[in-house]
Parts: structure tokens; sequence; C-alpha cells
């Protein structure tokens, strides 16, 4: 079914969903820029891997890009004499890939002009995922490399690279765009409600060509239709952290649809 919602489906940040969506939506974003950059840029997908450790068994990983979950049991000991029993503890681990578009200029070494990530929900919160997404956008930042980062999470910590204050200046929002280019040094921020629409962002090119333009609204409701919702997927309530309002609002929002 069609996305009930004018802009971001809350419910397609259920844990079940999301791995998909980010892969399909990766996707779309890279062939609309293949589209539109012409002979002098390449858009290529590459990934971002880390390993993800914890002291519980870890869920098995749903969409494309990750590896099966590896369980670390316990070693048999083979004891001596009164030997000393050792406590054991197992732990779960998991490699993690997430999907990452850069934007190449060819002619110059396949210089990474742009890179462009959809942030995940392990990229938001304290742990392997958060360090790895840090670590390396701030080595693309330092090696002359434009940002575009795409927040369609509600949860989690902000993690676009934005101080505080200037988090808290542009509040209220649900999701979040940040385009942060190299020349001339600037954020372009896209603060987006709830029931807003996602915008039409520019991607930066090399200097002096004019940006590549991501309809993001087009895109994740062309990606949406893949996702098999039905009526009964929003029967169910919205994934957290949502008010009583929201939570009403996106119930108002289901049933108009049901009925028309």
């Amino acid at each position: 079914m069609r996305c009930p919602f004018p802009g971001m489906d809350p419910y397609v940040e259920a844990t079940s969903l999301w791995e998909d969506f980010h892969a399909g939506m990766m996707s779309s974003i890279r062939l609309s820029l293949e589209a539109q950059i012409g002979a002098a840029h390449q858009a290529v997908l590459v990934w971002r891997e880390y390993v993800l450790e914890s002291e519980t068994p870890l869920s098995p990983p749903m969409g494309k890009g990750s590896e099966p979950t590896i369980a670390m049991p316990p070693v048999p000991v083979t004891p001596p004499v009164d030997p000393p029993r050792p406590v054991v503890l197992p732990f779960w681990r998991r490699e993690v890939r997430i999907p990452v578009i850069e934007v190449l200029e060819r002619g110059n070494a396949n210089r990474v002009v742009t890179v462009v990530e959809l942030l995940s929900p392990g990229d938001k919160v304290a742990g392997a995922g958060r360090i790895s997404y840090i670590k390396e956008r701030e080595q693309f930042w330092e090696s002359g490399t434009n940002l575009v980062e795409v927040d369609l999470l509600r949860a989690g910590t902000p993690t676009v690279r934005l101080s505080p204050e200037r988090l808290a200046s542009v509040r209220p929002w649900s999701y979040l765009v940040a385009v942060t280019r190299q020349s001339p040094t600037r954020h372009e921020v896209y603060p987006i409600a709830l029931d807003g629409k996602l915008p039409r962002i520019g991607v930066p090119l090399v200097p002096g060509m004019t940006d590549a333009v991501l309809d993001l609204q087009a895109l994740f409701t062309a990606c949406h239709l893949t996702l098999g919702l039905d009526d009964g997927h929003y029967q169910q309530s919205p994934p957290p952290p949502m008010t009583p309002s929201e939570i009403a609002w996106c119930r108002k929002v289901i049933d108009a649809q049901t009925i028309a």
C-alpha cells in the first residue's frame, strides 16, 4: 500500500523494516545521482564495516549488508588435578556492513567529492556503530569531502555534524538533513516535522558545477512501495519515542486513509 503519511512514515523505524528500507533507499539515491552528475563524476556504493559485541544474544540481521550472528560458545576445559574452575562468560559478535555513497571526481584519482550517509539506528546510540560513523565522517571531512547526512530516525542521539547549540536553534524537528560544504564552509540544515514533507536537497559536486538534486520525498515514496506494508501493520502502535499528541495524529492519519 502507499504511504499514508505526508512525509516520512514513522512505522518504518521498526527494527524489522529498517535494514531493508535503508538498503533500498541508498540504492535509489545512488541511481538518482548517477542520472544527474554526468561524465565528470561517478556515484558508487561502498561499505562501512564494524563489529558489534554484546553480552546478550544479538538479533539476526534482517536486511542486506549485515552478516550472520556469530555466537562465542563456552570453551570446554580439560581440567588437571584440582583445577581452579573458571567463570565462563559467553558473548556474541556480529559483523555489520552499512552502505555509504561516495561521489567521485573522475580523472582526479577518483577523489571523493561528497559522501552521502543515511543514518542507521546503531549510529545514534553509544557503541561501536556510533564510534565508527563519527570516525569515518571526520576522516572524510578532514580530507576535503563534502558531507550529506540524512537522519530519518526519531530515536537515538542526534548525530549529524552540528553542535548541540546549533541543533537546539533549529528545533523542533523529528527528522533532520544536513549538508556540510567545504567551500564555502557552511551547514545547510533541513529540520523536518513529523507531519512535514521530506525536502529536495542539493548535493555538492566539484567547484563550479551545479549541485545534483535529491528529491528525498519522491525517493522515499517509491522505496516505501517495495516494503510490502499492509493495513495490519498500521494497527500496531508506532515505534517510540512519541508523545500522546503525536500518537493521536498518527492514528488520525491512518484512520483517514482506511476510510478513504
